[in-house]
């Protein structure tokens, strides 16, 4: 399905839908009670989620899904950002398309639809080279690690390229996940170890790890816009009320250009996003998708900057929902790729286009 860039009308009714059960069911106030009582995750908002059907989105149909692509996985994304979403969600739905796109057939696909089953994506060794394979196979036995895996601790599958055209499913009891201090406590990342794993256990598929990274960095990129979309609202709604020198701060030339320059950035942001989806949904895989990265990485360092100074001290504060997403873009930049990696990759795509 292809229609540029711009959304369907079923495309619009989703995410629509989506954001309605998440303002009841991811609210600040929710991703706060999760974080305070260190929880593994959100559960009410998983549930909510399995029980509509949210998390077979991307999954093959035969196994209760909706057999749907990247464009619709990152307007979920994008939906989740906007609350700062305390749960596994990304990673599962990813993996759906995945075992989908491969021909697996396996009951996978269906614990995944009902919730019953969380996965971990794994990319890198050391969060730097996503080029070089995690694993090592000797003797029927793998061996291997990889870096900085979101939700690992409470996934009951991880998924691990093997090479450049196979990835592994490594089922809870055979990897162990050293975690690791976040600034996100609704984030949270562990170093993932196999030691002599048989391989009579693991599941093999035929997938290519730069299309798994791909739609990593496209999901990635669209929960970054999310959360800068909220910053932004947050910050015209503080500016409406906030006096200062006996006038809202909102008339101030300097607040407005701040917000106008948060939401020039988005709106950038957004249509590399949309343009990498799309382009994602027609080919195996596509530069756009370190373009929408790269973008994301640097718009969000300017929203969080200026959000940060239209609120002033309050944007600090704990109570005040501005850090959630502050953190949260913040952790998700330092993913999928640095700066200059991603730009050394764009730059070799323009030079042979």
């Amino acid at each position: 399905m292809s229609t540029g860039y711009r959304l369907t009308a079923e495309q619009s009714m989703l995410r629509e839908a989506l954001r309605e059960l998440c303002a009841t069911e991811s609210t600040a106030a929710h991703v706060l009670e999760v974080w305070q009582e260190e929880r593994p995750f959100d559960q009410g908002l998983w549930q909510a989620l399995a029980a509509n059907g949210w998390l077979g989105l991307c999954s093959d149909e035969a196994y209760g899904g909706a057999g749907l692509g990247i464009v619709e996985l990152s307007l979920l994304a994008e939906e989740l950002g906007r609350t700062a979403a305390a749960a596994p969600i990304l990673p599962s739905l990813i993996a759906g398309l995945v075992l989908r796109e491969s021909g697996a057939t396996s009951e996978l696909s269906a614990s995944l639809v009902d919730g019953s089953t969380r996965f971990a994506l794994g990319l890198s060794r050391d969060g730097l080279d996503f080029r070089t394979p995690l694993l090592e196979r000797a003797g029927g036995r793998l061996n291997g690690q990889a870096a900085f895996v979101a939700w690992a601790e409470t996934a009951h599958q991880c998924l691990l390229p093997m090479d450049g055209e196979t990835l592994v499913c490594v089922p809870q009891h055979l990897f162990s996940a050293r975690p690791r201090k976040t600034m996100d406590l609704g984030l949270p990342l562990a170093d993932v170890l196999l030691r002599e794993a048989d391989d009579r256990e693991l599941m093999f598929l035929s997938f290519s790890r730069t299309r798994l990274f791909d739609l990593s960095t496209v999901a990635a990129a669209a929960e970054m816009l999310g959360s800068m979309q909220r910053c932004l609202e947050l910050s015209l709604d503080y500016a409406r009320v906030r006096k200062q020198f006996g006038r809202v701060i909102g008339t101030f030339q300097a607040v407005r250009h701040m917000c106008a320059d948060m939401a020039t950035e988005i709106e950038n942001t957004r249509s590399v996003v949309r343009a990498a989806g799309s382009a994602l949904s027609e080919e195996s895989t596509s530069a756009y998708a370190h373009c929408a990265k790269l973008q994301a990485n640097r718009a969000a360092r300017i929203v969080w900057t200026n959000a940060l100074q239209v609120h002033a001290g309050i944007g600090f504060t704990w109570e005040h929902e501005l850090h959630l997403h502050i953190k949260r873009l913040m952790s998700l930049q330092g993913l999928f790729g640095t700066q200059a990696g991603l730009s050394d990759e764009v730059f070799h795509f323009a030079r042979s286009a």
